[in-house]
Formats: C-alpha cells, sequence, structure tokens
C-alpha cells in the first residue's frame, strides 16, 4: 500500500502542474457557474428550476460531460509522459508491480476528478443558497456526486486507461475514445431504455419533496454496472502493460478477474435492461389477453361498494358489485378486468362461492344471469399493484420513456403508487374490477365508457389525507366516500396534504398542496375574493364555450410527487371526474409567475387598478392558459427543425390537459358500435365559437388544416378502426363535428339546436345512451333524417373541393347581402360559412349564415346578413381548400342590392382558364425545384426526417435558416384547393424553380408572373426587392427577365432577349398586393416551354418567393 501511495502522491504533483488540470479546473467552475445564472433566466423552461434537486442535478449533468472528456485527456497525457523524462522515472524503473503502478496512477486521476467535482459542488451550494428559490436541500448534492459522477469518472479514466494500453497509439485512442463520447451522447442514451448510457441520461433520477428519489432501485443498478466495468477495464489494462514481467506471471489470474468483473458489470446492466424488457413482454401478453377476451356489452355494472386498506405496498379491497343482464338472453358467464398484480381471494353471493377463472388481468365468474336478472356479487383481492398493465394504447417506447424534450431531468414514470407516505390510484391501473377498461388498448378510437354508482370506504393512518369522489365523511380511521350521481372511474389519492377550499354558492373549489412554499399554493395564494372571481370567470369561460354547465358539485386540483407520470393522452390521467391533477411544484410547465409577482408587475403598470380585480384576471388566465382546448407548444426538436430554426417556434396544438372532458367524456355516453366516437360528435355540437378571429396573414398550415391533410382520402370509419394512432384524430373529430353543425344550421337557428342538446344532454346526464335514442329524439323535435347524415360523415372518403371567387356586399336597407361564386369541383356536398367582421369590436367575427353546396354545384350565392360590415370571410369548413378562408375588405359605400334569387346557376367555365390561358401553379405536375448538387443529398436525408412537415411556416422565412426551398400555404397565394408557394433566401443563383408547360401552337404569348407581398410582410425595411426569371424552349434561352418592386409598389421589368436587345418597362399605377405580374410579350414556338426563378436577389438575405406562371396566347 506504500508504493501504492507513493506512486499517488507523485502523480498528483504532476497533474498539479499539469496546465490541463488548471484549464479543466477553470472551464468546470465557469461553465456551470454561468448556466446556473443561466437557468435562472425566467425566460428559459421553468422546469429546469423547479424542483429542490434541480440545481444539484444539473451542475452533476453538466460536470459529468466535462470530467468525461477531460478524464480521456489525462489518460492520453499519461501516455504522452511516459515516452519522455519526468518526475515519475524515478518510479518507473523500480519493480513495483504493474497493477501497483496502473492502480496509483488511476487513483491519482479520480481523487483529482473528485477533488475537482467537490470544489464545484461547494461553488454551486454557495450559489444556491444565496438565491430564493429553489428550496436548498444539501442530500442531493451528496446523493448524485457518490452515485452519478464518480461511476461516470470511475468508467471513463478505466475505459481510457484500457485503451490507450491496447490500441498503445495516443491519437488513434484519443479518435476512439472521443468517437466513442459521441456516440454515447447521441445514440446509446436511446438504447435498451438507457442501460449502457454511461451518463444515465433518461434513467428517472429527480426527488420528490414527499416520497424522494423516484426510482433509486434501478438508477443504483445501472450506475453499479459502470463502476464493476471500470474495475475490469482497470485490471485489463494490467494485462496489456509490459513494463514488468509480472504481467505474465499474474497474466491467468488478472485475465480471470477482469473477464469475471466484466461479466458482472454486463450482468447488472442487463438486470437494469430486463426489468423493462419484462415489463414489455407483460404488456404484450395483457394486450393478448384484451383481444382473447372482449367486454360483454350486455352486462352493467350498477354500483360499486368498495372496502380499501392498505399496508405498506400492498392493498386489501373488499367490494360489492350489483350487476344487471340487460339484454333479453341469458348469460353463462361474466368477464371483468382487474389488476393482474391482485389477488383474488374469494367469489361469492349471498351465502354461495361462485367459481371463476383468473388468467393475468383477465377475471372469469362462472356465475348464470337470466334476462334481466340483476344480483349482488362480493369480490375480496388483496396483493400488489402492477403497473405495466397502464397505457397499453400508447405503446412501449413512450410509457417506458415518456421524457419531456424540453428538460434534462428525468421524472418518475409510475403510473400508479402506493406507500405508507403516499397512495394514488386511478381507474387507469384497474384496482377495481370494471366490464371495460378504461381506454380500448387494441382500438383506443372506440374506447367506451361505463357509468356506475360507487361508494368507498377507506381505513387508514389519520395523519394522512384521503382525496376521492363523493361527499367525504371521517369516523376514525375510516373515511366514506358516496357520490349522488354515476361516474365514470373512481380515483383515490392519500398523502401529507394540505388543503384550501373556496365556495361560490354553486361549485366547491379544493385545492390540495404539498407545502406553502411550492410554485401550486402560491398560484392561487391571494384575497379569498380575487381568487374566487377568477375561478368563477374561467369556469363560466369553459361553460360558455363547451356550451353546458359545470356537471360537478366540486372541483380538486392535486399536486402529484415527481414520482408519478401524467402521460400525454386525450382526458388521460391528468383529469378524472372533479379532479385536475397538477405535477409537484409545477415541473412540468416551461414559465411559471407566483400569483404575488403578477400582482406586483401590473400595479407597477397601473396603480389604480385594484389587486382583488388583478388577482382574478391573473387566476382565469392561468386556468384558460392550462385546460383550454388549444395551447401553444414548441414545435419540438429534430433535424430539420435546428437546422431551419424552427425549434424556437411555437403552433396551436390541441391541449391533451383539456378540462372539455369535464364536460364531455365523465358526464355521459352515446354509444354506437357502428359509429365510433359519435359522442364526440354529438357533444361538441354544444361548442360554441367564442371571440372568432381569423389570421388571413398566416403563414403556413394551421392546425385544422394539418388534421385535413392527414384525413386525406380515407373516410372517417378508416381512420377509427386504425389500430395505430391518428395524429390530429380530435381536432379531425371536431371537423366533422363543426361540418355536421353548420350543416344543421343552413335548416335550423342555433337556438333551436342548443335548446335541444341543452336539454337532451341534461336529462342523460351521468348515463350510458344508444345513438338510436338520439336519433329518434332528434327526428321527433325536427322532423329530419340526421342518420342518413352521420352515415355520411363517417363513410364519405372524398371532401368537397370549392372554387370561391367575386365576392360582392350589397345595401339592402339597414342591413346588406353578401354575393359570392361558388363552384364544388367533388362529387360529395360540402358546406360554406361566412362571417363577418363586426366593425365595433376590433379583429372578432361572427358567423352570420351557412349554405349546403351540392357536389358539382355551380352557383352564385346571395345570403343576407343583419348588418353592413367592412370584411367578408368565406370559410370552407371540412373541405380540401386549404388555408380554408377567402375574405375581401369594403371601403366604399355600397351599391343597392340588384333583382336576385338564392341561388343562380352558373357554367363552370367561369371558373377555368380560358383555352388560351396556361396555367402552371407550384402544385402542379410541371413545377420542379432544383437545388445545388450539394445540397441534394443532403435535402433527401431531411425528407426521411419523421418529422418533416410538408409545408414551412413563417418561423422558416424570418429566420432564414431553411436548407433550400420550402413550400408553404398562404390566403394570398395562388391555387386551387392548396394555394401555396415556394420560398427561399436569396443565394448565388445556382439553385432554381421552373415551370414548363405544352404550347400547342407557334405565336405571341403573353407572360405572368403571380407575385404576392409576402417581401413586404416579412422584409419591410428593405427599398427593393429583385426576381430573375429566364423563359427557355428547348436549348434556347428566349428571354432573361428582372423584376425589380419598390416600396411604392412600383416595378420595373428589365428584359434581355437572346438578340441582346434589352427593355424596360415601369408599372407606376397600382397593383393589387397578390396578382399577376405581365413581364412582356414573347414569340414562342410550339412545344415545351419553361420559365425559371433563380434564387438571386436585390440584396443578400433577400427572400424569394414562386408561386405560379401563365401564358396567354395573344
Amino acid at each position: 500500500m506504500n508504493r501504492i501511495g507513493l506512486i499517488i502522491l507523485y502523480e498528483l504533483k504532476l497533474i498539479l502542474r499539469n496546465w490541463l488540470f488548471i484549464l479543466y479546473v477553470i472551464i468546470s467552475v465557469v461553465i456551470i457557474g454561468v448556466v446556473q445564472v443561466c437557468i435562472q433566466d425566467e425566460r428559459l423552461p421553468y422546469s429546469l428550476r423547479a424542483l429542490s434537486c434541480a440545481i444539484p442535478f444539473t451542475s452533476a449533468y453538466i460536470f459529468n460531460y466535462i470530467q468525461s472528456v477531460f478524464a480521456i485527456f489525462f489518460t492520453i497525457d499519461f501516455i504522452r509522459r511516459t515516452e519522455h523524462a519526468d518526475s515519475l522515472d524515478s518510479i518507473e524503473i523500480r519493480p513495483y508491480m504493474n497493477i501497483e503502478y496502473l492502480t496509483g496512477k488511476m487513483i491519482a486521476i479520480v481523487v483529482m476528478g473528485i477533488g475537482v467535482n467537490i470544489l464545484v459542488v461547494l461553488a454551486t451550494m454557495l450559489f444556491h443558497v444565496n438565491i430564493p428559490s429553489p428550496e436548498f436541500t444539501l442530500f442531493p448534492y451528496v446523493f448524485y456526486l457518490v452515485t452519478l459522477n464518480v461511476p461516470t469518472l470511475l468508467f471513463w479514466v478505466g475505459i481510457s486507461f484500457f485503451m490507450v494500453h491496447v490500441v498503445r497509439i495516443p491519437f488513434l485512442a484519443l479518435f476512439i475514445l472521443l468517437g466513442y463520447l459521441l456516440l454515447n451522447t447521441f445514440i446509446l442514451s436511446n438504447v435498451a431504455y438507457g442501460s449502457i448510457d454511461v451518463w444515465s441520461t433518461d434513467v428517472p433520477n429527480v426527488f420528490s419533496s414527499l416520497t424522494g428519489h423516484v426510482g433509486p432501485g434501478l438508477y443504483l443498478l445501472q450506475r453499479f454496472s459502470f463502476v464493476v466495468l471500470a474495475g475490469g477495464m482497470l485490471l485489463g489494462s494490467v494485462i496489456f502493460q509490459k513494463r514488468l514481467t509480472d504481467r505474465e506471471r499474474c497474466f491467468r489470474k488478472l485475465l480471470g478477474v477482469a473477464i469475471g468483473a466484466v461479466v458482472l458489470g454486463g450482468m447488472l446492466g442487463y438486470g437494469y435492461y430486463s426489468h423493462y424488457e419484462e415489463m414489455n413482454q407483460k404488456r404484450k401478453d395483457y394486450l393478448v389477453q384484451y383481444e382473447k377476451n372482449r367486454p360483454e356489452q350486455n352486462i352493467e355494472i350498477k354500483s360499486q361498494d368498495i372496502v380499501f386498506k392498505q399496508e405498506g405496498d400492498q392493498i386489501m379491497v373488499v367490494d360489492d358489485l350489483i350487476l344487471e343482464n340487460n339484454c333479453s338472453r341469458k348469460i353463462e358467464k361474466i368477464g371483468l378486468f382487474l389488476n393482474p398484480g391482485l389477488q383474488v381471494e374469494q367469489i361469492k353471493t349471498e351465502d354461495r362461492v361462485i367459481d371463476f377463472v383468473r388468467e393475468k388481468q383477465v377475471l372469469v365468474l362462472k356465475e348464470c344471469f337470466l334476462p334481466h336478472e340483476v344480483k349482488c356479487i362480493r369480490i375480496s383481492y388483496i396483493g400488489e399493484i402492477d403497473e405495466s398493465i397502464c397505457y397499453l394504447d400508447l405503446g412501449d417506447k413512450i410509457h417506458t420513456n415518456p421524457l419531456d424534450n424540453q428538460a434534462i431531468m428525468s421524472h418518475g414514470r409510475h403510473a400508479a403508487f402506493v406507500s405508507d407516505r403516499f397512495t394514488w390510484l386511478t381507474p387507469e391501473c384497474l384496482w377495481y374490477p370494471v366490464r371495460i377498461p378504461p381506454v380500448d388498448p387494441l382500438l383506443p378510437n372506440q374506447s367506451e365508457r361505463d357509468f356506475t354508482s360507487f361508494r368507498l370506504s377507506v381505513i387508514c393512518d389519520t395523519t394522512l389525507t384521503v382525496i376521492s369522489q363523493g361527499v367525504r365523511i371521517r369516523n376514525k380511521d375510516t373515511v366514506c366516500f358516496t357520490n349522488m350521481q354515476a361516474l365514470s372511474g373512481l380515483t383515490l389519492c392519500m398523502g401529507e396534504y394540505r388543503q384550501r377550499s373556496l365556495d361560490d354558492g354553486r361549485i366547491r373549489y379544493n385545492l390540495y398542496y404539498f407545502s406553502e412554499n411550492g410554485a401550486l399554493y402560491k398560484q392561487f395564494n391571494g384575497s379569498k375574493d380575487g381568487v374566487r372571481a377568477g375561478l368563477e370567470e374561467s369556469m363560466g369561460y369553459f361553460e360558455y364555450n363547451q356550451g353546458i354547465d359545470y356537471p360537478f358539485d366540486e372541483l380538486s386540483m392535486i399536486e402529484l410527487p415527481v414520482s408519478c407520470c401524467l402521460q400525454i393522452r386525450n382526458g388521460g390521467t391528468i383529469l378524472q371526474p372533479e379532479f385536475v391533477f397538477q405535477m409537484e411544484n409545477l415541473c412540468d410547465r416551461n414559465t411559471y409567475y407566483s400569483l404575488e409577482d403578477r400582482v406586483k408587475w401590473f400595479r407597477g403598470f397601473d396603480s389604480n387598478r385594484s389587486t382583488t380585480e388583478i388577482e382574478s384576471e391573473m387566476v382565469s388566465a392561468f386556468l384558460k392558459e392550462s385546460f383550454d382546448l388549444k395551447e401553444y407548444k414548441n414545435v419540438g426538436i429534430s433535424l430539420r427543425n435546428i437546422l431551419s430554426g424552427r425549434y424556437l417556434a411555437s403552433e396551436e396544438q390541441e391541449n391533451p390537459f383539456s378540462i372539455a372532458p369535464m364536460f364531455t367524456n365523465f358526464s355521459g355516453y352515446i354509444f354506437s358500435e357502428k359509429y365510433p366516437c359519435v359522442d364526440k360528435i354529438i357533444i361538441s355540437l354544444l361548442r360554441r365559437e367564442s371571440n372568432v378571429t381569423f389570421d388571413l396573414n398566416q403563414i403556413g398550415v394551421s392546425h385544422e388544416d394539418q388534421a385535413i391533410l392527414t384525413l386525406g382520402s380515407q373516410s372517417l370509419q378508416e381512420l377509427l378502426f386504425n389500430k395505430e394512432s391518428t395524429p390530429f384524430l380530435e381536432t379531425i373529430i371536431y371537423l366533422k363535428s363543426h361540418y355536421l353543425k353548420n350543416l344543421l344550421l343552413s335548416f335550423f337557428t342555433e337556438e333551436e339546436l342548443d335548446i335541444f342538446l341543452r336539454e337532451f344532454k341534461e336529462q342523460n346526464t351521468f348515463q350510458r345512451i344508444d345513438i338510436d335514442d338520439f336519433i329518434n329524439e332528434f327526428d321527433r323535435r325536427f322532423s329530419f333524417d340526421i342518420r342518413g347524415v352521420i352515415d355520411k360523415l363517417y363513410h364519405d372518403r372524398q371532401l368537397p373541393q370549392f372554387h370561391i371567387q367575386n365576392i360582392a356586399q350589397w345595401s339592402e336597407g339597414e342591413n346588406a347581402v353578401v354575393e359570392f361564386d361558388v363552384w364544388n369541383s367533388s362529387a360529395v356536398e360540402g358546406v360554406i360559412s361566412l362571417y363577418a367582421r363586426k366593425n365595433d369590436i376590433g379583429s372578432q367575427t361572427e358567423k352570420v349564415g351557412c349554405r349546403v353546396i351540392a357536389g358539382g354545384e355551380c352557383s352564385r350565392m346571395y345570403v343576407p346578413i343583419p348588418y353592413k360590415t367592412e370584411e367578408i370571410i368565406v370559410h370552407t369548413n371540412l373541405s380540401a381548400n386549404i388555408p380554408q378562408v377567402y375574405s375581401r375588405q369594403f371601403w366604399t359605400r355600397l351599391e343597392p342590392l340588384p333583382s336576385h334569387v338564392e341561388r343562380e346557376p352558373l357554367d363552370t367555365s367561369c371558373f377555368l382558364a380560358s383555352a388560351k390561358e396556361y396555367i402552371v401553379d407550384d402544385e402542379s405536375a410541371g413545377f420542379r425545384v432544383v437545388e445545388e448538387k450539394s445540397r441534394r443529398l443532403f435535402m433527401h436525408a431531411l425528407s426521411l426526417d419523421k418529422d418533416t412537415v410538408k409545408y414551412g411556416s413563417s418561423i422558416d422565412f424570418l429566420l432564414k435558416k431553411s436548407p433550400g426551398w420550402v413550400a408553404s400555404v398562404f390566403s394570398g397565394a395562388y391555387g386551387n384547393p392548396v394555394r401555396s408557394f415556394h420560398g427561399k433566401t436569396a443565394g448565388k443563383g445556382n439553385s432554381w424553380v421552373e415551370w414548363e408547360t405544352e404550347l400547342p401552337e407557334a405565336g405571341e404569348y403573353e407572360v405572368f408572373v403571380y407575385q404576392t407581398d409576402l417581401n413586404k410582410r416579412f422584409q419591410f425595411n428593405a427599398d427593393l426587392y429583385s426576381y430573375y426569371y429566364t423563359l427557355e424552349q428547348g436549348d434556347l434561352n428566349v428571354v432573361d427577365i428582372v423584376v425589380d418592386v419598390n416600396q411604392r409598389d412600383e416595378r420595373k421589368i428589365r428584359t434581355k432577349e437572346n438578340d441582346g436587345s434589352e427593355n424596360e418597362i415601369v408599372y407606376s399605377m397600382y397593383q393589387k398586393p397578390n396578382d399577376w405580374v405581365p413581364v412582356g410579350t414573347y414569340y414562342l414556338e410550339k412545344g415545351k416551354v419553361k420559365m425559371k426563378l433563380y434564387d438571386r436577389g436585390a440584396f443578400p438575405g433577400q427572400l424569394i418567393f414562386a408561386d405560379a406562371v401563365k401564358w396567354v396566347k395573344k
């Protein structure tokens, strides 16, 4: 040991004098210090600083990468120094054993690394105690140093020593080690569930203030595997060390121990890996059981009386079920589903024991039910919750790694949680018997719902707060919950909660939180009047949008420890009847400001506003932002998005945390085997269009446009029977419902329809209703065949395709009449909606009319509206038209209405180009993009990216980073049904787009290019924009054309023909912002002709936009 200590001492002296060590210390302290300061900036995601362990984890995470790089360089430096004379020569020539020599060297590097790590930890702790939040806790600093940083350091030192002794060429060893480091960073972290990731990037590794570390067993197993591997590689280094002859003497012994250590490390890593593999295999087995045992449709669970008790991680339950056979045939056996980790002890009815068969989650009762017979059955069971049964519909990858790509911390993955300090059980984990699972894992789009009357009795420690649905009564150690209405599922949550409640006379609002220093409490920590007013205002907003009143008496917001995982699924775990779950300290949010801070900020701008008024506004804004139907979210990280800068942008998306299921999923269900999801379509008819605004200047596809592109030529029926998840499905269903509503509004008034729907909903609240009941009631009220409409809604594969032109407005007394021409060129009918801008309310619009347009119909429409307006918007609803809006503004006095009928037939020729016009759009077959040769392969690689979108957005042109030409859509562009264009930042003219067509005869042709005003939108400070065209026919360059456009909309056309003649034409008159621009008349031969637009501009960075070209025979 003395000899090893001497080697360590000498090596440490050398390291401390090494410039690499000084650089190592400086970089570690400076980089981590800068990062910690930046993370506190409110512009960065709040999730990076939300938890008490966030600061120590971030330091450890960054230091892991820094120390890995320097461990490699220190080891390479060791080899370099052995080739030169230095102070270790006196040791190098002494007869120390190789294992002593290398152990001393390795320990010296490890001690040095740990020393720097401790220095960084102390500096971080000093920073942490001097900032207001998050709360300082010592243990995470020690834990991450010992379990995260030290194993990483040992591994990199071990593998570096091994590599340099095997390869023996320092440069080659360095190349291999750095290559492996990059491989681990970008690839291995996502392979084998993170079992071979030395940094444990995606391994759950944060602390909850309530439940502690989110997964200590698996995490420590994975980390210890790298410690053992490091030991094996150290011994391997000794074997390949040729310094002394003890290598031969100890070869077999060292080889055996080294191989054993490597094998043991591999086995430990495999133990981590096999945990997830076994879980995924169980999930596959559970799916097989669901496929073999489909739910019995004719059995109904009327009520359940559950008595729950818990000991450690085991639960003991006695459940009295009342079951009814609601059909006219005899049922021989009953199939139920129960968590596979729970063992059934006994099933009986009255005094008779019932035989049963149990296979995984399937519980089959061998009990006969006569037609319409009702029986009470008691099921007793005990065991631990198996979380593998949860979220089978989401797939294994999402289930095992639900990592937020905006955070570096991997949260817990528990879909259920049972412990002495905290328990969380939702319907998802099947903790009580059910007839159908919450979501059908085989056909999630066709999931059904049952409604059952629940009564729950919980026997537990009196120090714990017990939360469940229903009226709560506590008697010593027993808490009883009785529900006044049937529920779609029952949730149980127990923990050391604090509670705050407010009552507005109609709804009781509850907040369950862990600490008054937590973000959730601070979000609502205001005056009772201010918070209550904010709650009432936001609830009124949600009720108005959903078209019905909130159906429950209570609404509770409950904080969950970060150990739990709220999977992203519409109407999923985050929402349960009466409950909204929030992650601990709101750690899954990008932004957070306490209510107190918001009030202070707003008071600084307007000191006349009362605190109560500001509190109300802020509480309401928080709830609307969190739980509205749509949200704005970053587009995500992909290769294309990083290169183009789009990852910085946000776009409108479906909000998976929308509160809408409280009004829909949890308050009733319309069932149909023939029309799956018809419940969502019918209930969405109640949704109101509040504050309707249209961004007519939007560049790129909207959320609805993306849904239409996803729908394509498939019918809704085909989509719903697809076992794979369908993107934008909720939006597609909403568009179908919106189409149905607009179709009905062309026959009935909105008031008539709303009254009927509200009455039907209120009469059937918390019930499962057959679609035939709804259809019959609708027919009785309106004498209208809605069944036929719904059938077409599900089975039509084609979308209507509209041509809209000549929008006009006429005066008719105090009112007005809107005129427009429309041609539906498809074979299926569609609906056109008209919106008028309210002249006194800014950009808001309201719907003023709907008209059904039959397939193939071509008409001039006249639609009366209740007032004169400055702008009319024609909306094509569920159609192939992208964008869906056509608009016209009216600034002059309206002319009196001429004589007319409501629909005047038109000939389709008025929508088509004349026989002498030849138009090629960028959606046409004759349009082609030609990129630079060096860029083609790269663009092809990007096209393979699964996140590639067909149409870009405004961010692609604002940042000007997109490689190559980008297609997008714009309401001012040319085309039908898609009004698209292509754009690119100007280069050197080595890339171009071209339009090609076939001319049937020779002659004089006037040529037009369609230009938009997009340059002025994106580069409004520029004085001049230039476009460089070339007109070609065969090998002949007919003419070079330059179009210059200035800020006064003057267009200068400069041409240079093939004979050398040059011309210049200036168009100084007013030109519409988006219109055809004539660029000259030229003699062209019969045959193919081509127009090219090069990526050249008037200045570096000019945006070039390409749309359509037209040739007109003179």
